[in-house]
């Protein structure tokens, strides 16, 4: 391989390699930050629910008329679907469309820990494997500290997968422009660096067959020009050589 190919090689690898690694680490930092502050909102948001049941109990148990109103409003504005569910694991009230009221959720992981009185959190993937959902729970207590029941959070993951799509797409475009630009800045270096190069070649060789005197001009101060005066240095001693020995 010529050193024109190996100086173009370089450039291009060292210009695209912090592109790569600056990507994937992007990537994996926004998707790690979004699912942490999505389930940090889902937390706030369960326990906003379980606080409005809690409050609104009456003495027989039951929260007033307006709770499950409510919780379809606390779902429009959060983009979210909340339940809450009893401590016998039914679904007690549920803010969506087409609620699951009475639904038995007793075997659900993130409703057992919640009735048991701790956090609950669990992710499931859709049959068609296309969007992930979070799920999870909190206890809803008394004053005493007694479990009510679980106040209960669903949301999916649908704005974080559109939006690493969107970073991916951009990645491709911003790593196809830094290959243009390398290979730009590859071939200009590499072109500067051999030409003068292959002109400090052909003197030589011209000087080694007795054609012409070495006369390169090399005003550079990198280690090509530091050559080419060398060469000339040298060129300059042989001559002077040749002419005291005829």
């Amino acid at each position: 391989m010529s050193i024109r190919w190996k100086i173009a090689l370089v450039c291009i690898i060292v210009t695209l390699l912090p592109v790569v690694f600056l990507n994937h680490y992007a990537v994996r930092v926004f998707d790690g930050f979004t699912r942490k502050m999505l389930e940090e909102n889902m937390i706030d948001y369960a326990f906003m629910a379980g606080e409005e049941y809690r409050l609104t109990l009456s003495e027989d148990g039951a929260p007033d008329e307006g709770f499950a109103q409510r919780l379809r409003d606390y779902e429009a504005e959060f983009g979210a679907r909340l339940q809450i569910v009893g401590k016998d694991g039914r679904v007690l009230y549920d803010s969506a469309e087409m609620p699951e009221t009475g639904a038995d959720y007793s075997e659900r992981r993130e409703v057992k820990k919640a009735l048991l009185g701790r956090y609950g959190a669990r992710t499931g993937l859709t049959p068609d494997r296309k969007r992930m959902y979070y799920y999870i729970a909190l206890p809803v207590r008394s004053e005493s500290g007694d479990v009510l029941a679980a106040a209960c959070v669903t949301s999916h993951t649908e704005a974080i997968t559109k939006a690493i799509i969107r970073m991916a797409r951009d990645y491709r475009i911003t790593l196809l422009i830094s290959l243009l630009a390398a290979a730009a800045a590859a071939v200009l270096l590499s072109v500067t660096m051999t030409r003068r190069l292959r002109a400090l070649t052909g003197s030589v060789k011209s000087f080694a067959r007795g054609d012409s005197p070495m006369t390169l001009k090399q005003s550079g101060r990198d280690e090509i020009g530091e050559l080419g005066r060398a060469f000339n240095q040298m060129a300059e001693e042989i001559s002077k050589i040749n002419t005291q020995n005829r």
